[in-house]
């Protein structure tokens, strides 16, 4: 017998089991002049059914925030420094398992290491600041 189902709706046939385990760790010590963030997000992933292969991916992503009140640290009055770093796994979920166009888990990318944001700050008054580096103009107002 002849499937006359197209390959388009075939690849909603997949069937995709996930757990997910974020864990966050802060260290926001008032009297310290340097606060970190560090969040974990592990991912397990099983294609029961369709798409490319039938198998298991684990996806990881690693963000590191650090925060240093400069004011705190070396008198320097108004000033932040800000850092983050992210890193994820070389495990892919979409092009190697389901075949999606658009993906699965907003995790899932190849290997990467890298600083997403590094800036400094002064700031005179709350309506009168300066912020120079590398940042993220989405955080913006």
């Amino acid at each position: 017998m002849r499937d006359n189902t197209s390959p388009s709706s075939r690849a909603f046939e997949n069937l995709v089991l996930a757990a997910s385990a974020p864990l966050l760790f802060c260290s926001q010590l008032h009297a310290e002049p340097l606060s970190t963030e560090l969040i974990y997000t592990g991912e397990l992933w099983s294609n029961q059914r369709g798409g490319i292969s039938q198998d298991e991916v684990y996806l990881d992503n690693l963000d590191l925030t650090l925060t240093l009140d400069a004011e705190r640290a070396w008198g320097w009055d108004g000033v932040t420094v800000f850092a983050y770093g992210l890193y994820n796994n070389n495990d892919t979920l979409s092009d190697r398992l389901v075949s999606s166009v658009h993906g699965i888990s907003n995790i899932d990318t190849t290997s990467m290491l890298g600083i997403m944001e590094l800036w400094i700050d002064k700031t005179w008054t709350s309506a009168h600041s300066l912020r120079f580096g590398l940042y993220d103009l989405n955080s913006e107002l």
